[in-house]
């Protein structure tokens, strides 16, 4: 499988959709890739992790990645969510104060918006 993977090919998990980077090396041995996460840098991962390779797109086993890349991952579309003014328009609008909104529920707020933005401008 390693002979499928390419620098430059994009990176993808099994259970998500979205591409979250891309291979930025590969050992001489085929045994390690450099995998740029986005929004958190270059990860060292095995590729014994790789489940799928080719046309352009490396899929890896999530369980099979380290809790930081997972972690690392799992925000690297973050610089994408909306600010913070457009949370606080959002909480005036629902008429809650933005200081009571639970920063869980302010990221929530936050992936709605980016997904009504997404819906009417046709971005991803």
């Amino acid at each position: 499988m390693q002979d499928e993977i390419r620098i430059g090919d994009h990176a993808f998990t099994t259970d998500g959709k979205e591409e979250f980077g891309a291979i930025r090396g590969i050992s001489s041995d085929g045994k390690r890739l450099t995998v740029y996460v986005e929004n958190a840098g270059d990860f060292d991962v095995s590729a014994d992790a790789v489940v799928q390779a080719g046309y352009q797109k490396v899929t890896f086993d999530c369980r099979k990645l380290d809790e930081t890349l997972r972690s690392a991952i799992g925000h690297a579309h973050d610089a994408e969510l909306p600010n913070d003014a457009a949370i606080e328009d959002y909480s005036r609008d629902i008429g809650q104060e933005d200081e009571d909104i639970p920063d869980e529920e302010r990221l929530e707020i936050a992936r709605d918006l980016a997904s009504l933005d997404q819906e009417t401008t046709g971005s991803r």
